[in-house]
């Protein structure tokens, strides 16, 4: 065990946490319970610890200890074994010596963290009730802390206020002098998001406009014991807090270049460039490929992903999805086998879209469970890649309809090759096709002809997908 002098301090953060990452095995079995157990007539052997020093419980029902001094002390470790109570002691020590050095920390309202990581080394950060922060006794890098990259110090200081509330959130269940949640002014953010949500499709806040209107309900309840808030209650708002600011800051608040809309890009990132295999498969999907990247691109502004746009967005695409499934099963049923040379290609294009809608209804369906932001930026994160961004996930979901298009119009061939044979057919559709292209390369025309593909499928999705009419009540 090492000694006093001995000890690596070094800094971290509430967002380098272990907490929801940590594997442990318990061993379970059965106890003999001895008469008058737990009960007023029982008097348990008491588990002691040092002065001062105390048990508190998370509501999500971890342990963490607390030293009832100034500074107070905070640590997860387990004090109830005499080894780690020891080396936690000789880090206090360490720690408060370095935090003398600086006599303006006002220590009635500031919390020390002490994390152990091995018999040699403690992580440490202290927090300021007063005014919301993080902060360390050395000069560290954001990196190092696992925190994000900031524009500006005001910027930054969002980032550490969020740390912040992290910790509060963590620790809840102890007297916090100096802590101040502010519902009052959480409150007026949720009924302020609450309305941006219902007027905007562009807008910024985190929560959706039931979400926020359930929010400034609990709210209400909490203000009531705002003075003296429970455990649970502390815990609520920090997490609503921590929420809110981690917004601020991606949006730049209070910054000169501030995303007062999600669809806009503020951060010089680069984009990728529409590559060659892109180009060829946009243009034979009828463009689908690309309303499909302009709407993931519109998901994923700046790297960043909410949640509300990304399950509208996902629905949408269910509909368009299933409607290939829907047009596929209605060519395969369809009489097609007038000709071989028709009817193969056409079952074949007809199988390979049913296969890709019924794999991506698979991989994005509600079953899927990317609902949250975080599962929504993880999965964008990983479908966008250096070289081709977001276009390959583009090509994937627009397979379905593309495929459909080119079944329908294969399938529609049998017209001509019964009316005029084989040959005859082959050779009018050929001269027709090659007009078409070199009309298309003239005249540009791509788009218009692309436009009118567009303009039938949202005509057959609107037929098989129209509401039923109105009943009147009596």
């Amino acid at each position: 065990m090492s000694t006093k002098n001995e000890w690596k301090i070094k800094p971290t953060s509430s967002a380098l946490s272990w907490r929801y990452s940590r594997s442990s095995s318990v061993t379970v079995g059965h106890r003999t319970i001895t008469p008058t157990l737990f009960s007023s007539m029982d008097s348990p052997y008491p588990t002691y610890l040092p002065q001062s020093w105390g048990v508190s419980t998370n509501p999500e029902g971890n342990l963490y200890f607390t030293r009832a001094t100034s500074p107070r002390i905070v640590t997860d470790a387990n004090l109830y074994d005499s080894d780690i109570l020891q080396q936690i002691l000789q880090v206090v020590d360490v720690v408060e010596e370095k935090l003398a050095a600086f006599k303006s920390t006002n220590s009635e309202t500031t919390e020390i963290f002490l994390e152990l990581e091995d018999d040699e080394t403690c992580s440490y950060y202290l927090i300021d009730h007063t005014l919301r922060v993080q902060f360390w006794l050395e000069e560290v890098s954001t990196d190092d802390l696992g925190m994000r990259a900031s524009a500006s110090a005001e910027h930054l200081r969002l980032d550490l206020e969020r740390l912040y509330w992290m910790h509060v959130e963590y620790f809840p269940a102890h007297e916090c002098r100096g802590l101040n949640l502010a519902v009052d002014e959480l409150t007026d953010i949720m009924i302020h998001g609450h309305t941006d949500q219902m007027t905007s499709t562009t807008s910024t806040f985190p929560y959706s406009a039931d979400e926020c209107a359930r929010f400034i309900k609990s709210l209400e309840t909490l203000k009531g014991s705002a003075h003296c808030p429970s455990t649970y209650s502390k815990w609520s708002i920090a997490r609503m807090w921590q929420n809110v600011v981690d917004q601020r800051f991606l949006i730049h608040y209070g910054q000169e270049h501030a995303r007062v809309a999600s669809n806009i890009s503020i951060l010089d990132i680069n984009v990728s460039s529409q590559t060659l295999l892109f180009k060829i498969c946009d243009t034979l999907g009828f463009k689908a490929p690309q309303t499909y990247l302009r709407s993931l691109n519109e998901q994923w502004v700046d790297e960043i992903a909410h949640s509300n746009r990304w399950k509208s967005f996902i629905s949408a695409c269910e509909v368009d999805w299933k409607m290939s499934l829907l047009v596929s099963f209605a060519i395969l049923i369809s009489p097609i086998a007038s000709s071989k040379i028709v009817a193969v290609p056409a079952i074949l294009l007809c199988n390979a879209a049913a296969a890709a809608a019924i794999v991506l209804l698979i991989q994005h369906g509600p079953l899927a469970g990317r609902n949250h932001a975080s599962d929504v930026s993880w999965y964008l994160s990983n479908a966008d890649s250096r070289r081709f961004g977001l276009q390959l996930t583009a090509i994937t979901f627009s397979l379905p309809r593309a495929l459909t298009l080119w079944a329908l119009i294969i399938s529609s061939m049998q017209v001509p090759v019964v009316v005029l044979g084989l040959k005859l057919a082959a050779i009018c559709i050929g001269g027709a096709a090659a007009f078409l292209v070199v009309l298309s390369a003239s005249v540009k025309i791509a788009g218009p002809i692309s436009f009118w593909f567009r303009g039938l499928w949202s005509g057959l999705r609107g037929y098989f997908h129209r509401a039923p009419p109105e009943q009147s009540s009596v």
